[in-house]
């Protein structure tokens, strides 16, 4: 079996398993042919089907644990499926969780309408992948990956998140950023639509109308 094979192989189980209950939340340019240790596959799959999903998946090959984060307000650690030999990692959360700003190893679930909404809006595609979020789902969870997670905006999420805007509903978008961002909501809304995302991370931090 080669990677792709394998990578092809996990997606066929995940989605019987899920009855295609999932998406695959980010870089999607670089399943299956790029994709590495170090760039994982990002999914997100309901936790119903978690258990049933790793005994099934034992035969596989792949190394399997889940994070020894702390996780706070319902989030849930990350479970990792690594295959060491033919360099193929999957990371898979049970609903959208974020970096805590105060502690970099706190999981935080900021709300779960993000969770659902992604599920629930998913876009099908005719691709390894099979699904992948709707630009409105996406857009908001790369600003909290960029945000959150990473502290900065690298080049690639700028990129994306650029695209992104072409194809998104604003008003929803903003809605969905005031869930996160409260009143700095306004700010974020207007450097995403402006494509002034580089110091996304900066301008949150230093936000002062509270």
């Amino acid at each position: 079996m080669n990677k792709e094979s394998l990578i092809s192989k996990t997606f066929d189980l995940i989605s019987n398993v899920t009855n295609n209950r999932f998406v695959s939340i980010r870089n999607h340019d670089l399943i299956p042919h790029q994709s590495s240790m170090d760039n994982d596959i990002d999914l997100l799959i309901p936790a119903i089907f978690m258990q049933s999903l790793v005994d099934k998946l034992s035969s596989f090959g792949y190394e399997i644990y889940q994070d020894n984060n702390q996780c706070m307000y319902g989030a849930q650690p990350h479970v990792h499926l690594k295959h060491h030999t033919l360099n193929v990692h999957f990371d898979i959360v049970t609903g959208l969780y974020y970096r805590s700003i105060a502690n970099k190893n706190i999981f935080i679930n900021i709300d779960t309408k993000l969770t659902d909404k992604m599920l629930n809006n998913k876009i099908k595609v005719d691709t390894i992948y099979r699904n992948m979020p709707h630009p409105n789902d996406e857009i908001v969870h790369l600003v909290c990956h960029c945000i959150f997670d990473k502290n900065k905006t690298t080049d690639r999420y700028k990129d994306r998140i650029i695209e992104l805007t072409k194809n998104i509903d604003p008003d929803i978008v903003h809605d969905l950023l005031k869930l996160i961002f409260y009143k700095a909501s306004n700010l974020i809304f207007s450097k995403v639509i402006n494509h002034e995302v580089e110091d996304l991370y900066e301008s949150y931090i230093t936000f002062k109308d509270y």
